[in-house]
């Protein structure tokens, strides 16, 4: 039997003719995240946006940067990078350069634990993403979270909300996402609640 971490990678599996039985198994969620569940009810005047991965160039982080430096209010937002990796020179360069403001961390689980504990905002625009397990954690917590509809992640498919999923590259398109939860808390609370739920 081919174990997958998730319906999406299932489907790329079978994709390429593996005849052998096949189930999904997820990595999982820490039991201590889904205790840890906090219900966000808008977003506050200064918005702690989280981003958990590996620093790489898949993970498309750059869209990320730049949708921040487009949105209508940039200066309510602090971004939040935690993992490391070989892109982190250029992103810092990059949020220099746009006048956003960051910090880029390689925390803990402890830490970690705490930033998903206190964040306002997730926001993913990976590529490529075979479960994605940071964004399962951030719904878990109850962060409201953007994800890419890029067709080679499984992250788009973790939301069932539309305005929760960006149009993939288009930073212009998730910063019009960003500003409609700055603009309806009720959207916020839906996103917290649902993806938690989900």
């Amino acid at each position: 039997m081919v174990i997958a971490p998730s319906t999406f990678a299932e489907r790329l599996v079978k994709t390429v003719g593996i005849t052998q039985p096949t189930a999904v198994l997820s990595n999982g969620i820490p039991a201590g995240q889904l205790t840890a569940f906090r219900e966000r009810r808008g977003l506050p005047q200064q918005v702690r946006v989280l981003c958990v991965g590996r620093q790489a160039r898949e993970k498309r982080y750059d869209i990320i940067i730049d949708a921040l430096a487009r949105v209508r209010e940039p200066q309510r937002y602090s971004i939040t990078f935690a993992g490391s990796g070989p892109a982190r020179e250029q992103l810092e360069a990059q949020c220099l350069d746009l006048g956003v403001t960051a910090r880029f961390v390689t925390p803990s689980d402890a830490e970690l634990a705490a930033l998903y504990a206190d964040a306002d905002l997730f926001l993913h625009a990976g590529e490529s993403e075979l479960e994605g397990m940071s964004v399962m954690q951030a719904m878990a917590a109850g962060v409201p979270t953007v994800v890419s509809d890029s067709q080679a992640s499984a992250a788009g498919g973790l939301t069932t909300l539309e305005s929760c999923r960006f149009e993939f590259p288009d930073p212009s398109d998730l910063a019009r996402k960003i500003d409609q939860l700055a603009d309806e808390p009720a959207l916020v609370r839906r996103a917290s609640v649902e993806n938690a739920q989900a």
